[in-house]
């Protein structure tokens, strides 16, 4: 995997982004489009709740911090509680990565998301892989989500759960665990 370079996001202009996504945004919580937040989206009735959120969605993605390397595009929101997510205390805050191939594949490789996460936030911060109650999940593509809790002045904090016996690493199989050797890097 090659080192990450600073990206730019492919977004459409608004309209074409409203026009592609209106029915996912006139859905309401049984998700079903009702006929009349999809006629005040598609006529752009910015008092539309739907509208609303569109345009919310649409301009925090512009903000996004994004880079990508030879496999994957990261976006990084560097504050996500400004945006709506949670965070831990006042004194916290939270960046978000959410992490997807650029073939659009399904990934779970525990390396590549370590990579990605020293890589662009630092080795000394520790992520979550939050798999939320039902009632919070997100999964609307193969994309994966990197919660990276962190004091304000980005000073790092230890999640208070998990091993605490040192770095433990290996590249071979030991002890009748499976485990394959380190790709080499380019």
């Amino acid at each position: 995997m090659n080192r990450f370079r600073k990206g730019k996001l492919d977004m459409p202009a608004f309209d074409d982004y409203l026009a592609q996504n209106a029915s996912t945004f006139a859905k309401g919580m049984d998700n079903t489009p009702s006929g009349k937040a999809l006629r005040d989206l598609i006529s752009a009735s910015s008092d539309s709740e739907a509208y609303k959120k569109a345009a919310a969605v649409y301009n925090l993605t512009l903000k996004d911090d994004v880079r990508v390397n030879d496999t994957y595009q990261v976006n990084i929101d560097w504050d996500c509680q400004e945006h709506g997510c949670l965070s831990p205390s006042d004194d916290m805050k939270v960046v978000h990565l959410s992490i997807k191939r650029l073939d659009k594949q399904a990934i779970m490789d525990y390396r590549d998301l370590m990579i990605i996460k020293d890589e662009l936030v630092g080795e000394s911060h520790e992520a979550i892989m939050l798999f939320p109650a039902r009632s919070r999940e997100v999964d609307t593509s193969n994309q994966y989500h990197l919660w990276i809790p962190m004091l304000k002045d980005n000073d790092p904090v230890v999640i208070p759960f998990g091993w605490n016996d040192g770095r433990v690493v290996w590249d071979e199989s030991k002890m009748g665990a499976t485990q394959r050797p380190f790709k080499s890097e380019p």
